[in-house]
């Protein structure tokens, strides 16, 4: 198993979202955000955590709408995009359709982690999901603490919902 937190994380750039990856062979791996400029350069991408042939690319608080992070994680040869972020109840329903439409333009499994709880004037819509490599929801979660977990297996993609309390 892979497990994968997201953190701020110091880079040469400053203090910037980042993740942390503990990988099945008991090491460690982190990476940050590129910023928007640097994924137009040249041999930029969007980080990947993982080895061989189960990476996730991670894909830290982008606009769903912004096709360069998934599109980059498909041609690095991701398993899974993955990103995590906040989406209030008035985008969510944008923001799900992109991230299905990117997993089955790409044939690339999504996983997307939003917050749990509302910050603010603004209310989480929570309902992290997984959608198949088809854009098919594998998983969605409702309000509150809950772990989505998606899974593949010989027999496809199952889906589980975990109450956290």
């Amino acid at each position: 198993m892979t497990i994968v937190v997201g953190l701020p994380l110091r880079c040469e750039k400053g203090v910037t979202p980042g993740s942390v990856g503990f990988l099945p062979d008991g090491s460690r791996v982190a990476c940050c955000k590129p910023t928007s400029n640097d994924m137009d350069l040249p041999g930029q991408h969007t980080p990947l955590v993982g080895l061989h042939n189960r990476s996730v690319a991670m894909g830290f608080s982008t606009g769903s709408d912004e096709e360069t992070w998934p599109r980059s994680a498909a041609e690095m040869g991701a398993s899974l995009y993955a990103t995590g972020k906040f989406i209030n109840e008035i985008s969510y329903q944008q923001d799900e359709m992109y991230l299905q439409r990117w997993a089955h333009k790409y044939n690339l499994p999504v996983l997307l982690a939003n917050h749990a709880w509302s910050d603010g004037k603004y209310r989480s819509a929570g309902r992290s999901a997984c959608w198949d490599d088809r854009g098919e929801l594998v998983v969605r979660a409702d309000h509150g603490e809950l772990l989505a977990v998606g899974r593949r297996d010989a027999k496809g993609w199952h889906g589980e919902i975990i109450p956290l309390r």
